[in-house]
């Protein structure tokens, strides 16, 4: 049976999704739904975690162009709540967010980078509101127009009306997140006893570092690690290691380049200093894919000193106080 054009959208969410209660079933349609209607470009649905310290990816969709960057972002990219971000500024002051050329210079630098770098014209932040508390954010945007007002109202009037269902389905995903973390626990317990007793007379970090990185390398089939200590305010590399000693030369010009170079406390300045500002973890699946993208200099130096590696990995280190 074809569905009428007319009717409201949330209608044909709710017929397409009947036999379906997965978040990610949820958003895909509704991100189907929004960009197919309006003509937008792209979307992203960024939800609070369990313990609302930050907000979760959990559905993106982007233009052809930047499609490779949809598995780096999608459950990874996390905004803190104390970040200086417009997806921040929505679900902190419960209210849309337009933001177009005139309006360009007044946002905060992560979001302007973040435009700029997927060349967008017209974006709309979206509240979340379920059971009058807000869970997240939707954000739509078009690369070739001015999204009109009442497009962003209606589009904000579907959100409400589907917010019940999506903060159902989140809650299930916590739950076997949870269960999840519980066996994964358990498992990590069994070879944290196991290494234990090898580290623990291990006294000087020279000789932590080269240990930790060679558990890397065993335990994750990665061919590089480099691990990096905030120093001076700048994110300084340490040592760098690699799997394959016939490489180790270019493993060394790369820790050479980064020594000189350093990382910034910059969120634009490197792949890098995001993760450490941001306090999460960056995946870049294949970069081969995405070298004609902008990124910063010691990104795209760093993509071509290693040959051009397929998966990268920028994970913070995190320090437990007593």
């Amino acid at each position: 049976m074809l569905m009428d054009a007319t009717r409201p959208l949330h209608g044909k969410i709710l017929a397409t999704i009947s036999n379906h209660f997965e978040l990610s079933g949820i958003l895909d349609v509704l991100a189907g739904e929004l960009l197919a209607r309006f003509e937008l470009d792209g979307f992203l649905c960024n939800l609070v975690d369990e313990n609302r310290t930050r907000l979760i990816c959990q559905a993106i969709q982007l233009p052809e162009k930047f499609r490779e960057m949809q598995k780096t972002y999608h459950k990874s990219l996390t905004f803190p709540l104390n970040t200086p971000d417009s997806t921040i500024d929505c679900l902190r002051e419960n209210r849309v967010i337009q933001i177009d050329t005139d309006s360009f210079e007044l946002i905060p630098e992560a979001t302007r980078d973040r435009i700029e770098r997927w060349e967008i014209v017209s974006s709309a932040y979206i509240p979340v509101v379920s059971a009058q508390e807000v869970i997240g954010v939707v954000t739509v945007f078009s690369q070739k127009h001015r999204i009109d007002p009442a497009d962003v109202h209606e589009i904000q009037v579907e959100i409400e009306t589907l917010a019940g269902l999506i903060q159902s389905a989140l809650s299930v995903e916590y739950l076997r997140l949870k269960e999840k973390r519980i066996n994964e626990m358990h498992m990590r317990n069994q070879r944290f006893m196991k290494k234990l007793v090898a580290v623990n007379s291990i006294t000087s970090m020279r000789q932590i570092y080269p240990r930790i990185i060679q558990e890397v390398l065993d335990w994750l089939d990665f061919d590089f690690v480099l691990i990096s200590i905030l120093t001076d305010n700048c994110i300084e590399p340490q040592i760098a290691m690699t799997s394959n000693q016939n490489r180790q030369s270019q493993v060394d010009q790369w820790f050479d380049y980064i020594a000189a170079q350093r990382y910034p406390l910059e969120i634009s300045g490197s792949a890098v200093s995001a993760a450490f500002l941001k306090d999460t973890h960056i995946y870049v699946k294949d970069a081969t894919k995405i070298t004609s993208l902008p990124m910063s200099v010691r990104d795209k130096n760093t993509i071509e000193m290693l040959g051009y590696p397929k998966t990268i990995c920028h994970i913070p280190i995190k320090k437990v106080d007593d």
